[in-house]
C-alpha cells in the first residue's frame, strides 16, 4: 500500500469518527472552492448605487438649506428677487433689491439691462408698504 492511500484511509477514518457538523465545517474551508463572483458583483453594485444615491440626496438637501451667503447656512440675504414678469419667451422684467436700491432689470436670453433704478424706502412706499424688517441672521436666530 502506498504511502497517498493510507493517508486518505486515515483521514476518512478520522472523519468518521467527527460529528456530522465538524466533517461538514471541515471540508467547506474558505479559499477551497471557486469565489461566486455573482454575488459579489451585485453587492458592489448596491452599495455603489446606495452611496450615489446618499451623495445626491446630500447635494440637493445643500442646495434646498441655501448656499454660502445666504440662506441657512450663511448670513441675512442680500440679494432678493422681488417679482419678475415674462413679456416674451427668454424675455422678462424682474425686480431686484440690492442692499438698499430696488432695481428694474430687462432679461433677455443674451443681455440684462438695467431700466430703473430707486431706493428700497421709496419703492415701499409707492406700493404702500411700510418698512421692512431685516430677515434673521444666523440658524439660531430662524429657530427663535
Amino acid at each position: 500500500m502506498s504511502i497517498k492511500k493510507a493517508l486518505a484511509c486515515w483521514i476518512a477514518s478520522a472523519a468518521s469518527l467527527l460529528p456530522a457538523g465538524v466533517a461538514l465545517a471541515a471540508e467547506a474551508v474558505p479559499g477551497t472552492g471557486a469565489p461566486d463572483l455573482t454575488v459579489a458583483a451585485v453587492k458592489m453594485v448596491a452599495v455603489l448605487v446606495g452611496l450615489i444615491a446618499v451623495l445626491l440626496l446630500a447635494m440637493r438637501l445643500m442646495r434646498r438649506l441655501g448656499s454660502a451667503g445666504n440662506g441657512l447656512f450663511g448670513g441675512r440675504e442680500i440679494i432678493r428677487i422681488i417679482a419678475t414678469r415674462p413679456l416674451a419667451p427668454k424675455k422678462y422684467i424682474a425686480l431686484v433689491e440690492v442692499g438698499g436700491a430696488v432695481l428694474t432689470l430687462g432679461v433677455t436670453g443674451d443681455r440684462i439691462t438695467c431700466l430703473d433704478k430707486s431706493s428700497a424706502s421709496d419703492f415701499r412706499e409707492f406700493i404702500g408698504q411700510g418698512p421692512r424688517e431685516e430677515p434673521a441672521a444666523g440658524f439660531s436666530d430662524r429657530l427663535r
